[in-house]
């Protein structure tokens, strides 16, 4: 089978880890990224992995002309759009989906009442967004956020030149758990969970009127420690969307808010990401092989990816930090005489971040290592 992989630069070691995996059962691939010529791709391929929602319409386009059936235009139509992937779950009957709106006049907002609200573009990651003062930021409430954002639409350069907009949704408890269930949609359009991660959010930039909630963690989970009606509802609305779009040959995850006994569906991704590709690494990259393959799975292994609450400063000079346990991940910050440590700074942020990814069998022994290399780390670092 002669695989294409389409991405791009910023994200090639996703394309990569996806490659090196086919590679382990003689599946050839191509990696094409933006850096290429995505206009004129030639070339005889059974399968295409696309490692962002903005390269599904390249790939349909690319299916069509191939004689490939993974995807449709109405599922690239409701995958690279946010909130019609909401209003396409409210079709089906799904009632987790929280309240949310593409504001075309002030009234529009008035389903919030004066309750905290919470602003993201349709298409890409949010987090990231550096088109506007207030990418992924939650509101006081709709008359703050009028005072402040602006619902034009725009041409995204940093996905394929999508046209994309802001989306207005409810801001959910701060005491919501994260739930997040990796899967894959197999050759035959069956979902295949993966495995769990439960999450944890922390408010950054927060003011009297505004707050940015911002990813702090991610721990793997065994099956057995996510709460059963929330499995049920996933496994649920994984399948329901995937027949409904008739999906297949696609690593995905969705992310869901559980509190007060009420389920929330968030966002969904149709793409490999930066976790799944340290999971592999964790697993002797034995995992996504597996995968791709439809073998069993190698047993799981519990693990910890968490953002370092390092002191702020200016630093001066840095000791041999890449020894510490969980301290050698790739997408780190690096350490060095002049970088800035902010007063506050969460996982994949823009200016700084730092974590560290812990396995071990048992919880306790996972949290007391991280523990351990967190104050090791923080010993290597002197500053002005």
């Amino acid at each position: 089978m002669s695989n294409l992989i389409l991405g791009y630069k910023r994200g090639l070691y996703r394309c990569k880890a996806i490659q090196t995996a086919l590679s382990k059962f003689q599946q050839k691939s191509t990696i094409i990224t933006d850096e290429d010529n995505l206009e004129e791709i030639k070339g005889d391929y059974n399968r295409i992995f696309t490692m962002s929602e903005s390269l599904l319409p390249l790939q349909y386009e690319l299916e069509q002309r191939l004689g490939i059936n993974n995807l449709t235009e109405k599922s690239v139509e409701i995958l690279t759009n946010k909130f019609k992937m909401d209003e396409y779950a409210r079709s089906l009957g799904f009632t987790i989906t929280p309240k949310s709106v593409l504001p075309k006049q002030t009234e529009d907002l008035n389903i919030f009442g004066d309750k905290p609200v919470f602003v993201k573009p349709v298409i890409g990651s949010g987090t990231k967004d550096q088109h506007h003062n207030f990418p992924y930021t939650a509101f006081k409430n709709k008359d703050e956020l009028l005072k402040y954002v602006k619902f034009d639409t725009w041409l995204d350069k940093d996905f394929n030149n999508m046209q994309n907009q802001l989306m207005v949704q409810e801001y959910l408890p701060d005491h919501s758990e994260l739930y997040a269930c990796y899967v894959y949609v197999n050759s035959r359009g069956r979902v295949t969970p993966l495995y769990w991660i439960k999450g944890s959010m922390k408010r950054i930039n927060q003011s009297e009127i505004c707050w940015q909630p911002r990813n702090q963690s991610f721990e793997g989970i065994p099956t057995t420690e996510v709460p059963g009606r929330l499995k049920h509802s996933i496994y649920n609305f994984y399948q329901k969307i995937i027949d409904g779009l008739k999906i297949k040959n696609m690593l995905m995850v969705a992310d869901f808010y559980y509190f007060d006994d009420t389920i929330k569906f968030i966002d969904l991704n149709p793409r490999i990401g930066q976790g799944t590709v340290m999971y592999d690494d964790l697993c002797d990259n034995e995992f996504l092989p597996s995968v791709f393959a439809e073998m069993p799975l190698p047993e799981f292994r519990r693990h910890l990816w968490k953002e370092t609450n390092l002191k702020s400063g200016i630093i001066k000079s840095v000791g041999d930090y890449r020894s510490i346990e969980g301290a050698d991940l790739a997408s780190n910050w690096f350490l060095q005489d002049g970088v800035i440590i902010p007063e506050e700074y969460c996982i994949s942020g823009q200016n700084f971040h730092f974590s560290l990814f812990i396995s071990k069998k048992e919880k306790t022994d996972m949290y007391e290592t991280y523990r351990s290399s967190h104050s090791s780390l923080q010993a290597c670092l002197e500053y002005y």
